[in-house]
């Protein structure tokens, strides 16, 4: 599916909206956003980059779904994945400083942080926050972008 520069601009808006008022324990090097999972705004993301934050080079990289993800992501944007996978991949980030940002569906409200509406027709992309997986994360998050998310009400089971 062939994006419009706006849904582009706006996701890649969005992402990096949350990026930059997120707070790693070790922010020592360059912020590296991982892709897995399908989708065009993962595409996307990889092939427009996120400008640098606060003085804060980004770097994006596509990781299969089995990568170690701790050690090679500080945040992980996914896009379309089974279940399984998806369940896989949350048992070894879970409470990990990995800030995970996953296109709306199903298995981003198992332990997703921030769950983009990605189909939506506005000018920005709504999401919604898992406050539970942003606090067991050990990724500190600005209240202002909680606020502006509607909390999700799933468990991360």
């Amino acid at each position: 599916m062939a994006l419009s520069g706006q849904e582009r601009l706006s996701v890649a808006d969005t992402v990096r909206g949350i990026l930059s008022y997120a707070r790693w324990p070790d922010e020592s090097h360059v912020l590296r956003l991982c892709i897995t999972g399908q989708g065009a705004h993962g595409e996307s993301l990889l092939t427009q980059g996120i400008a640098p934050l606060n003085q804060r080079a980004v770097t994006t990289l596509r990781v299969p779904v089995d990568a170690d993800v701790v050690a090679q992501c500080d945040a992980l944007y996914v896009g379309e994945l089974d279940e399984g996978s998806w369940r896989n991949l949350f048992a070894h980030i879970s409470g990990k400083p990995v800030l995970t940002v996953c296109e709306r569906s199903p298995i981003c409200m198992i332990g997703g942080m921030f769950c983009l509406d990605v189909n939506t027709t506005a000018s920005t992309v709504p999401f919604e926050v898992n406050l539970d997986s942003v606090a067991r994360s050990g990724v500190r998050v600005n209240p202002q972008v909680l606020r502006l998310g509607r909390r999700a009400v799933k468990n991360s089971s």
